[in-house]
């Protein structure tokens, strides 16, 4: 529970209380904490996990400047995994046991940030989304807002969190984007909370929202006891420590092939419930036609773009009979009321097929979205991974041959 109490403080007391503190908490050499970190999801309720947070400032890291380690609660890791972090130029991370990792030494690019779709991919060592509630990384947030003349901030009335009195700062930003969908400039609002404890300016509370026409994001995070230069050791973050023993063949199994696994094989068989009717449909209801298969997810970005492609095609080859469009929704993440949400907000025209996780493992799928095309004899003979600007276009070739 979040009590306030009133405090009148100028804007000009407002920047220097923040800078003090930004500079108290970029002067770190280690931090740990539990966390409570809430997240929401585009089209469901927001989540909640439980994390232990562990850094090591690392001046002689020249990527990152430091190490860390994410451990979620066992009753969480389904949504966030079992653990993850960064050490030595390697992004690693575990889920339902099974370890993974990318070093800079095998994937450079990947740590590396690239644009794509007007749009940028974050490096690696920075894309989890705890990255942003390091020390470090909310001290610089402090900073960018203080040199940032648009940002309006604000010292509100001090709260309490946990029994202790915390100062609380706002910050918010309105600006123009453009939106990759339609080409429409839309305005959204960036507002950022930051909550320290009075006494030790350690970090209390930290919330990011993003408030748009199109979607609203939220990141959230509650720090219960936090601990600064404690003593922790940079021996603590040990491959040996954190990584399997056989940690360096882990990847050999799971590495996504460059070549699709199942090109030219027979594709796996399914019958999956069809959103918005009271039916089953089975691939094999299909055979005879041609199927544009796609493997999407509620919460994914690149799934947005995705969907409108997959609008367009159906639109430019709505009177060839020979071809059906189908959507698998088979994350785990999602239900039938968020599916709903995005086939209403994005007018998904395809067959939508949802309650669909076990049918992507037979499928040999990783992320979203993903695209196959099938032949009349129920041989996969296209597959298209991940989202790229070249990917309509490039379906529409292959749909182009198929003779009306």
């Amino acid at each position: 529970m979040i009590v306030f109490t009133i405090s009148m403080i100028t804007y000009s007391q407002t920047h220097t209380s923040l800078k003090a503190v930004s500079e108290k908490l970029g002067d770190y050499r280690d931090f740990r904490s539990y966390c409570r970190f809430s997240f929401s999801r585009p089209f469901s309720e927001s989540l909640t996990v439980g994390v232990n947070i562990f850094v090591k400032r690392v001046p002689d890291d020249t990527l990152c400047g430091s190490f860390y380690y994410f451990i979620t609660d066992p009753e969480d890791s389904l949504f966030f995994g079992d653990y993850s972090g960064y050490v030595n130029g390697t992004v690693f991370s575990s889920y339902k046991g099974k370890f993974k990792y990318t070093s800079i030494q095998e994937d450079p690019v990947e740590f590396t940030e690239r644009k794509i779709q007007g749009g940028i991919v974050t490096p690696k060592h920075k894309s989890h989304v705890l990255y942003q509630v390091l020390p470090d990384q909310m001290a610089k947030t402090m900073r960018d807002i203080l040199a940032d003349s648009n940002y309006k901030i604000s010292q509100k009335r001090d709260s309490l969190v946990s029994q202790d009195t915390c100062i609380r700062y706002t910050a918010t930003k309105t600006q123009e984007t453009v939106n990759d969908f339609n080409g429409d400039t839309l305005d959204y609002q960036s507002r950022i909370e930051f909550c320290f404890y009075k006494t030790s300016l350690y970090p209390a509370y930290f919330k990011k929202e993003i408030i748009s026409q199109l979607l609203n994001t939220m990141n959230a995070a509650v720090f219960i006891e936090p601990q600064l230069n404690t003593g922790v050791k940079l021996s603590f973050f040990d491959e040996k420590n954190l990584f399997p023993e056989d940690w360096k063949l882990s990847n050999k199994a799971d590495k996504i092939p460059v070549s699709y696994p199942l090109l030219g094989s027979k594709a796996p068989e399914w019958e999956l419930p069809v959103l918005g009717e009271d039916r089953l449909l089975s691939n094999e209801e299909l055979i005879g036609s041609y199927i544009l298969l796609e493997f999407t997810a509620t919460w994914c970005v690149h799934c947005f773009r995705a969907a409108q492609i997959m609008n367009k095609l159906e639109e430019c080859f709505s009177e060839n009979e020979k071809i059906a469009f189908v959507s698998i929704f088979s994350s785990a993440l999602d239900n039938k009321m968020a599916i709903e949400k995005f086939v209403n907000k994005f007018k998904v025209e395809s067959t939508v097929l949802y309650s669909a996780a076990e049918v992507e493992k037979q499928y040999q799928l990783h992320g979203y979205p993903k695209f196959l095309l099938i032949n009349p004899e129920g041989i996969i003979t296209k597959y298209y991974g991940g989202f790229s600007e070249v990917l309509e276009d490039s379906i529409k070739i292959e749909l182009n041959k198929v003779q009306w």
